[in-house]
């Protein structure tokens, strides 16, 4: 029983996910940096990025699960794509954001999240 209860409770994984962001959509809006390695949930990995305007305190940027995906070291052509984006914090004052980005397992170490994020003019 023990083992049964020390099982269900496993924590998220630590691992590295590596980011290849394409900026021409966002270019002069927003700076993206990643504070903290991805989480292996088991079943899904995240990635969580911290978005900063580069110009005033808001920015809303969007993602396109098309254009956001992981892929592995081994094997760049197939994609898992973006499931979900959450918003972990944010500070009113600044304009700092923390995304939580969420995809399935790829079932590899040291994937490659390629993002594009994409920002309108206001």
């Amino acid at each position: 029983m023990l083992a049964t209860v020390f099982l269900s409770a496993v924590p998220a994984l630590a691992f590295d996910i590596e980011l290849d962001l394409n900026p021409k959509l966002a270019a002069g809006a927003i700076t993206v940096e990643k504070p903290t390695p991805g989480r292996n949930f088991v079943e899904h990995v995240a990635s969580y990025l911290r978005v900063i305007p580069t110009k005033g305190n808001r920015v809303t940027p969007a993602f396109i699960n098309t254009h956001n995906y992981l892929t592995c070291p081994n094997d760049n052509t197939k994609k898992w794509y973006l499931n979900d984006v959450k918003q972990v914090s944010f500070d009113k004052r600044s304009g700092v954001t923390v995304l939580g980005f969420f995809f399935d397992n790829p079932g590899c170490d040291n994937p490659t999240f390629h993002m594009e994020p994409i920002v309108g003019e206001t």
